[in-house]
């Protein structure tokens, strides 16, 4: 890592923001407007029954309120969808993909490095500024754990970098963007009222979050990174223990929003709707 790797990380930090602001007032003002449910044929007799008044100020405020809540998941499922699609094209077709020794098999300087560096970099530059963006989100009651989340992942993928862990990087990144691809989508369908979209969503979500983060990651991913790096290299790599103890704390936080989707799936299978309990306070 020399100087070069440290300015192309900050200026694609600073080129985030930017094309966030750009696209919320361009496409994603378009969409998200084009997305808001209309109203219900019955809510257009009960006006109709009243007296014309001017919308309030409350109402005023939940549409605007969505118009955010839109703007953040189109933003999150365009770059969470551009990292899958880089992701798979890096990963899915390598040789080693599948042989979890082979991350570590001739490390540092391993063939093939340059493009996963590359994601590497990409997906740093998201977090680094995903911690400033963060504070300008809708506000939710995990926005504590979700900065922990953010600042943890920034000192894995940083050192996935620097130590040139990138065959074992790109696909931990892989497993987590591919959940994070169907949960905005899950999240628009439910602002825009498609509620079996939603569903659907939901359901692909909740299955691919047990499989990739509860049962791939601690069982393939830390167990690798724990155990078989060092049979393989025969000693602890640089920051062996930072690596594995902050895996472990991402390990935890997953299990804590899977307690959060628990609630919502048990919301859904009673109810017959969900709803993001981390949002309650917000409508």
């Amino acid at each position: 890592m020399n100087i070069y790797d440290v300015q192309l990380v900050l200026g694609l930090s600073l080129c985030f923001p930017l094309c966030k602001w750009t696209l919320d007032h361009s496409l994603f003002a378009y969409i998200s407007e084009t997305l808001i449910p209309a109203p219900s044929l019955h809510d257009q007799k009960n006006r109709s029954s009243q007296q014309l008044k001017p919308p309030s100020a409350e109402n005023a405020g939940k549409n605007k309120l969505l118009l955010r809540k839109i703007n953040e998941a189109l933003w999150k499922l365009s770059c969470y969808g551009l990292f899958v699609l880089i992701g798979s094209l890096n990963t899915l077709r390598s040789e080693w993909f599948w042989r979890t020794k082979a991350y570590w098999q001739g490390w540092p300087h391993q063939e093939g490095m340059q493009p996963l560096r590359y994601q590497c970099a990409l997906e740093l530059s998201y977090y680094v500024s995903g911690v400033a963006m963060l504070l300008f989100e809708v506000s939710r009651k995990d926005q504590a754990m979700m900065m922990v989340h953010h600042c943890a992942t920034i000192v894995l993928t940083g050192a996935c970098y620097w130590y040139n862990y990138a065959r074992a990087g790109c696909v931990i990144m892989l497993i987590h963007d591919i959940n994070d691809v169907l949960m905005e989508v899950a999240k628009l369908c439910s602002y825009m009222k498609r509620e079996t979209l939603a569903k659907v969503a939901f359901g692909l979500f909740v299955v691919c979050w047990m499989a990739l983060r509860m049962v791939m990651f601690p069982t393939v991913i830390i167990r690798s990174t724990m155990f078989e790096v060092v049979e393989v290299l025969g000693y602890q790599p640089p920051m062996y223990w930072l690596i594995n103890s902050l895996f472990v704390l991402l390990y935890c936080i997953h299990v804590y929003w899977f307690t959060l989707i628990l609630r919502i799936l048990w919301s859904v299978l009673v109810t017959g709707s969900g709803k993001d309990v981390r949002e309650e306070e917000d409508e």
